[in-house]
C-alpha cells in the first residue's frame, strides 16, 4: 500500500512545483522589478490619467501661460493657442526656466498675469500649499484657469 502512494505523492508534488505560483516563492526577487518606477517597461500609469484629464481640458491651455519646471503640456496641449508660455522653477540651474521663484510667494510677478497656470504634480509636494493656490489665483487673469487635479476658472 505504501508502494502505490510514493508515486502518487510525487507526481503531486511535481505537478504544485510547476504551476506558476508556486515557483514565484521559489524564485523570488529580493530586489524590485524596476528601479526607474516601470518607465523601463513603458509609460508611468499616473501619466495616462494627467494626459487624459489635460487632453479633457486643452480649450483651457491658451494665451498666455505658466507651468512648472518645463513647458511639454503647455506645448502639447496648447498648440497654436498659446501665446507665450514661461516656465517656473525654484532652482537657477533650470536654464529653461523663464520665472524664478518659490509658487507660494512669486512677489516679483504682478497679479493677473496669466490666462493659464498648468500645475501637475506640484501641490502635494508644498508644504503651504494654501500659499501656492493663492498665488496662482493672484496671477491669473479673469477668466483665466489652474489646471491640475482639477481645472478652475478665475471669475469675478
Amino acid at each position: 500500500m505504501i508502494k502505490g502512494l510514493i508515486p502518487v505523492y510525487v507526481k503531486n508534488f511535481l505537478k504544485r512545483l510547476l504551476q506558476p505560483c508556486f515557483s514565484y516563492f521559489l524564485f523570488m526577487k529580493t530586489s524590485p522589478f524596476s528601479v526607474v518606477y516601470g518607465l523601463d517597461r513603458g509609460e508611468a500609469i499616473d501619466r495616462y490619467y494627467i494626459e487624459n484629464f489635460l487632453g479633457r481640458h486643452e480649450k483651457d491651455i491658451k494665451g498666455k501661460c505658466l507651468e512648472v519646471l518645463g513647458n511639454d503640456y503647455t506645448m502639447r496641449y496648447g498648440a497654436g493657442k498659446v501665446i507665450k508660455s514661461d516656465i517656473l522653477d525654484i532652482d537657477r540651474n533650470n536654464k529653461n526656466a523663464t520665472v524664478y521663484g518659490d509658487l507660494r510667494h512669486l512677489d516679483d510677478t504682478a497679479d493677473n498675469q496669466y490666462d493659464c497656470v498648468i500645475l501637475t504634480q506640484v501641490l502635494q509636494f508644498i508644504d503651504e500649499y494654501e500659499a501656492a493656490i493663492k498665488e496662482c489665483f493672484r496671477i491669473l487673469k479673469p477668466g483665466g484657469g489652474i489646471i491640475g487635479f482639477a481645472s478652475i476658472n478665475k471669475s469675478h
